[in-house]
């Protein structure tokens, strides 16, 4: 169960993790304009989105803070390895983005917005190959008898893997009518 639970966690933190690379990209391209205003409405959502970006930090570090957690317990050698990698790779296009975003003036974004699609790019690449890591991990895991059993279907007939006290129990398949 407790396992059920950190994935459930994970999975929330990855969503707004990419919800906080979709404000960032959506701010960058407001960047990209011309006009002046666009250029200081960006900077300013860029600047709101600052406190978020202290959760991709917390993120990258969990792994350290946490002896148990659910990469260390059950992601092999290899797959800790690249991403340890990966979050070395994200804090560092954090370090550069914030750093352009901190000089960074209407007349001067160049910098902050190549700065900032890298590390939403790396952001969205880094959260999707942990969420096939975790189902990797779910699916190793879950017991084959704690799986959903799935049900045969013969002909136009469904057998039941269930049997009602012992007895056979076969019950008929709703069939698709045709009317022509």
């Amino acid at each position: 169960m407790a396992l059920k639970h950190r994935i459930e966690y994970l999975r929330k933190e990855h969503k707004g993790l990419l919800e906080l690379a979709a404000r960032i990209e959506a701010a960058l391209t407001l960047a990209g304009r011309q006009a002046v205003l666009d250029h200081e409405k960006s900077l300013a959502q860029l600047r709101e989105s600052e406190d978020s970006l202290g959760g991709v930090v917390e993120h990258c570090h969990a792994d350290e803070r946490i002896v148990e957690s659910t990469l260390h317990k059950y992601a092999g050698e290899k797959e800790r390895a690249k991403s340890e990698e990966e979050h070395r790779d994200l804090l560092r296009n954090l370090a550069t983005f914030r750093d352009e975003l901190r000089f960074a003036t209407v007349d001067r974004l160049r910098g902050t917005i190549i700065a900032g699609h890298e590390f939403a790019r790396t952001l969205q690449a880094h959260v999707a190959g942990e969420s096939k890591l975790l189902d990797q991990i779910v699916a190793k895991a879950l017991p084959p008898h704690r799986r959903s059993p799935s049900k045969k279907v013969h002909g136009a007939t469904r057998v039941s893997r269930r049997t009602p006290r012992g007895k056979a129990h076969v019950r008929k398949e709703e069939r698709n009518v045709c009317s022509t």
